[in-house]
């Protein structure tokens, strides 16, 4: 099982094969996919922030470097990820790419930056 399985356990706490709303979709989106990106970019920014008071300014400008691009990734790989299970477990399309461009959660179709997603595997079926 891949470390993506298992941050990404969409079903947790529900019971798969059931039909799911968007709005509890978006709501997993919001908090497997936006959450950590979040998280990670407080992190890197705190981070270069104490790397600058130590003087640091090499450490301090790699963690500035990294801030966009580390949680990018994680975005990239755990979107379509999103996207497949909430499809699979009976969302309607069109209603779950407004809301969730509404929330910030995906980018609009055919945007410069929804062709950074990552592609998945041909044979990669949500848990």
């Amino acid at each position: 099982m891949s470390v993506g399985h298992v941050l990404l356990d969409f079903d947790q706490g529900t019971t798969p094969g059931n039909p799911i709303s968007v709005q509890e979709a978006v709501g997993r989106g919001q908090a497997l996919v936006n959450r950590p990106v979040k998280i990670a970019m407080g992190i890197l920014l705190l981070s270069g922030y104490l790397a600058v008071r130590v003087n640091n300014e090499l450490l301090a400008g790699l963690f500035l470097i990294a801030t966009p691009i580390l949680p990018w990734f994680w975005w990239s790989y755990a979107v379509p990820r999103w996207r497949a299970w909430a499809l699979s477990r009976g969302a309607d399309p069109e209603r779950l790419q407004e809301l969730a461009q509404q929330v910030k959660l995906v980018w609009p179709r055919g945007h410069f930056f929804e062709r950074t997603e990552f592609t998945l595997p041909p044979d990669w079926k949500p848990r």
